[in-house]
């Protein structure tokens, strides 16, 4: 359950970054919405503002349990957007063990929960419309259910093909661990991935010019879950470290300051093209950088 103010500046943050880059998608007229969700009877319809076009975000809960404060986070996302960009955002609650999961199917499959054993190279991922790739032993794809089993979660996992082998994974309530027990084999013991360290939540990615050279090179920063970031710049095939450091979201939600070695102190803004940084900074290798770097979600 959320339940910390962290965690509501994290989501909107993220909300405010994609409803930025899908603003150009909304009609300018304020017609139809970029999203429009099907609810069934037991949700209630959400009313539409006629002024400013709306944005429609589907929240995965289980049996209810994330519902704490949601109102709250949809009305300071649109405290934003509705003056900043004219788009409107609202929430519709699905449950991922009820029907209303046939909501995402269809849907290109975003990964919420990510194992790894102690092989790094078997792995499973579960995705939010009801589908998986299972790496344990081979490649399995196929679709899960999920019930409430004693200590967490249990879920079935059934492959495509017949000759695939299905799994039975239980996963655990903080959902940091799980069992992987296939079809008359062996139970095998894994780790969630953002447990095994720092998870990379947003991006911010630009171009710079190559001194002497008639080409740019790519600068990606990479912005961790533990507070930290990390900017690179790649180009031939190479990679440089341009600057690393600290950064932290603002009050507002949507605001990033940034603490970097070498650039010192810069502060991200939100302009036609959703959030940006104004990355200025000196380099050995490609001599004064003067970047707008753009901020999204990380995949």
């Amino acid at each position: 359950m959320i339940a910390h103010r962290t965690v509501f500046r994290r989501f909107l943050a993220e909300l405010v970054l994609v409803v930025g880059m899908l603003a150009g998608c909304a009609g300018a007229d304020g017609g139809d919405s970029f999203s429009q969700i099907q609810a069934d009877e037991n949700v209630q319809d959400i009313p539409e503002r006629q002024d400013v076009p709306r944005i429609v975000v589907t929240y995965q809960t289980y049996q209810g349990s994330v519902l704490t404060d949601l109102d709250e986070v949809a009305d300071a996302i649109n405290e934003i957007t509705v003056p900043e960009i004219g788009v409107e955002v609202s929430f519709r609650l699905v449950d991922a063990a009820s029907p209303h999961m046939a909501t995402y199917e269809g849907e290109t499959g975003v990964a919420y929960l990510d194992f790894v054993a102690e092989d790094p190279t078997s792995t499973l991922t579960f995705y939010h419309n009801g589908r998986y790739m299972d790496l344990v032993s081979m490649m399995v794809e196929g679709s899960w259910t999920m019930a409430e089993g004693a200590g967490g979660y249990e879920y079935t996992l059934t492959p495509d093909s017949d000759s695939d082998t299905g799994a039975v994974v239980a996963v655990a309530s903080d959902e940091q661990t799980c069992t992987y027990t296939p079809e008359d084999g062996e139970a095998v013991s894994m780790t969630n991935v953002r447990a095994s360290g720092p998870a990379e939540t947003m991006t911010m990615t630009g171009t710079t010019p190559i001194p002497g050279q008639e080409t740019q090179a790519d600068i990606k920063g990479s912005l961790y879950d533990d507070g930290t970031v990390k900017v690179v710049a790649s180009a031939f095939g190479s990679e440089i470290e341009l600057d690393a450091g600290t950064w932290s979201m603002g009050d507002d939600g949507y605001t990033v300051t940034f603490q970097f070695d070498n650039a010192g102190e810069l502060v991200s803004s939100l302009g036609g093209s959703g959030a940006a940084l104004q990355y200025v900074a000196a380099s050995e290798m490609l001599g004064d950088i003067d970047a707008e770097l753009v901020i999204a979600i990380a995949e």
